[in-house]
């Protein structure tokens, strides 16, 4: 078992810090206080942890710009994106801190063979301790739309943030001690090799993973094996269909987007086009006009809208997946950094993470090539075309993934678009644009991309337990 883990700058290279994994006994203690902590914060109104929670909002906007610098130096992202990620995180927090709830009231329901002596009510109790686990590519999006929903149900957190943004964490833990409500939250990032034992504890009521399908199977087996409550936010391939009626340019524009969002590492990001072969030409010269828009270089410059990827391990794995898709494609579009730029940025050459904007277009689709699409995802700036023939085809192409996250679909006419979005197997599809997160909706997918939701409605119902209490009426 690792003792300690190490952080790295992935622009330059340079060594950030060291940091000691967590104990078995750190966990125990944590959990000891977090147990505490629930059962006072469970006793709480809804209305009543809202407002507790609340001053929560300042205090990170106090901080965002320490923030915001700790998220681009441990994973590479423009320091402009990371401050525009914290606003959405913040107005959400906002958001869920003050709007009503109603799953969260007590419903009233008669049933048809109840007497006037009868009445029934439905609660929704918390659960317990949640563990959470979040990953780096949206570190503290991700989190804050997990935790939040979780406390204001009236749970309480523990955070393993990733090894690769362990700052996002301990900057929460930082706030949520200045908060007048205490032992509610803990961020801790132990070694792998303690993450059943921790889910097995009688502490913990339940486990929030958002990372790979791989994590995803492990950690499903471990929640279902110890009878745990789980929410499961995988990966994704999502593919953005694009329809002979479609305009051109602005969709286009969204593909490019939706893909170079992150330098390409988002779990809803346009992995696939699947595009009429009538109008397929036409989509790739626009979508090079597009790519051509972003722009690599120093990621403290509001200009620049291109980083690394997250850590230089990620290089070699997304070499690898290009280095065999482009047996089964043609190569049109192709952009490295310009070489100055990485070595004027340069501490540590090789663990440097940059990686060149790809468009590819699919040429070959034999059995082997559509087995490695059924499982793999590049999680970088390249993109897979591919053209249909007939809609039938189109929709095979978009559904012949293990993956169903989300997707899109681009038509002028909306009323057959609609119908086109429901034969997608994904939970998400976007209509002329790309699917995004947002705290009113919730977000989650189907197949291999997921179990549960978060945010919305049912995002704050996910680490419940329904209770139903039936009264009858003596006299």
């Amino acid at each position: 078992m690792a003792t300690s883990y190490k952080t790295f700058n992935p622009v330059s290279g340079a060594f950030l810090d060291e940091y000691p994994f967590a104990t078995a006994a750190d966990v125990s203690r944590s959990l000891e206080g977090l147990q505490l902590g629930f059962l006072q914060w469970s006793k709480l109104t809804f209305s009543e942890r809202q407002k507790m929670l609340r001053p929560a909002v300042g205090l990170f906007r106090l901080g965002k710009e320490e923030l915001a610098k700790a998220i681009t130096d441990e994973m590479g992202k423009p320091y402009f994106q990371a401050l525009a990620e914290i606003d959405k995180s913040l107005d959400s927090i906002e958001y869920m801190c003050t709007a009503p709830y109603p799953e969260l009231d007590v419903k009233a329901i008669k049933t048809f063979s109840d007497t006037d002596k009868t009445s029934h009510q439905v609660y929704h109790k918390p659960k317990g301790i949640i563990l959470g686990v979040m990953p780096w590519n949206y570190p503290f999006w991700q989190a804050v739309r997990m935790v939040f929903p979780a406390l204001l149900a009236g749970n309480t957190v523990l955070l393993k943030h990733s090894e690769v943004t362990p700052s996002t964490g301990n900057f929460m833990k930082k706030i949520f001690s200045k908060v007048d409500v205490k032992h509610i939250f803990d961020h801790l990032i132990f070694d792998h090799t303690l993450t059943e034992t921790v889910i097995a504890d009688r502490r913990v009521h339940g486990v929030s993973l958002t990372g790979s399908v791989k994590a995803g199977y492990l950690l499903s087996e471990y929640a279902g094996k110890h009878l745990k409550r789980g929410v499961f936010e995988l990966g994704g391939s999502d593919a953005h269909l694009v329809l002979a009626d479609a305009q051109i340019e602005k969709t286009a524009a969204a593909i490019a987007k939706s893909r170079l969002q992150n330098t390409g590492q988002s779990c809803i990001a346009a992995k696939r086009v699947v595009v009429d072969h009538k109008v397929s030409q036409s989509l790739i010269d626009q979508l090079v006009v597009q790519f051509d828009k972003y722009v690599y270089g120093n990621v403290f410059d509001r200009k620049t809208t291109l980083g690394s990827l997250a850590h230089y391990r990620f290089k070699p794995e997304d070499e690898a997946r290009f280095n065999f898709a482009k047996t089964f494609c043609d190569v049109v579009y192709e952009r490295s950094p310009d070489a100055g730029l990485i070595k004027s940025l340069a501490e540590e050459p090789s663990r440097q993470a940059f990686v060149p904007l790809r468009i590819l277009k699919v040429k070959k689709m034999n059995d082997e090539f559509l087995k490695f699409i059924k499982t793999n995802e590049f999680f970088s700036p390249t993109l897979l075309v591919f053209e249909y023939a007939t809609l039938d085809e189109g929709l095979k192409l978009v559904n012949g993934t293990n993956f169903g996250l989300g997707g899109s679909v681009y038509s002028e006419n909306l009323t057959h678009a609609h119908e086109v979005a429901a034969q997608f197997e994904s939970g998400m599809v976007a209509i002329n644009d790309a699917v995004a997160s947002h705290v009113m909706l919730p977000f989650g997918g189907v197949k291999s991309s997921g179990i549960g939701r978060e945010m919305g409605l049912q995002g704050f119902t996910e680490f419940t337990d329904i209770q139903v209490i039936t009264t009858n009426r003596l006299n």
